[in-house]
């Protein structure tokens, strides 16, 4: 009786349980990163719309005509720049947990 393909196809399913947990701890650390990173966005978000209903003003209380277009729209686009990014994290946390859960049944 040979018992070599027998090792050979047990070393085999050995390696993919290995490869398959490496897989998912990857993955979970990812998904930490990627949230720490959203975190950080969403703050950044926050900040700039706070900024953006700021729009500076003179002390007569008229906004500064030319200065402030120019502010204004730099933080507009500054703002959907981070909005875009924030979504394209939370869409890649959501496709990694949908990963690991199918890894973890």
């Amino acid at each position: 009786m040979n018992l070599e393909p027998m090792k050979t196809r047990l070393n085999d399913v050995v390696m993919r349980a290995m490869s398959r947990e490496r897989l998912v701890q990857e993955l979970v650390n990812r998904a930490r990163q990627l949230g720490a990173v959203s975190i950080e966005l969403r703050q950044a978000r926050n900040l700039v719309q706070e900024l953006n209903s700021d729009g500076r003003r003179q002390p007569n209380g008229k906004p500064w005509k030319r200065e402030t277009k120019r502010y204004r729209r730099g933080l507009l686009s500054y703002n959907a720049k981070l909005t875009g990014r924030v979504e394209w994290l939370e869409e890649t946390i959501l496709k990694c947990r949908k990963k690991l859960m199918e890894l973890m049944a």
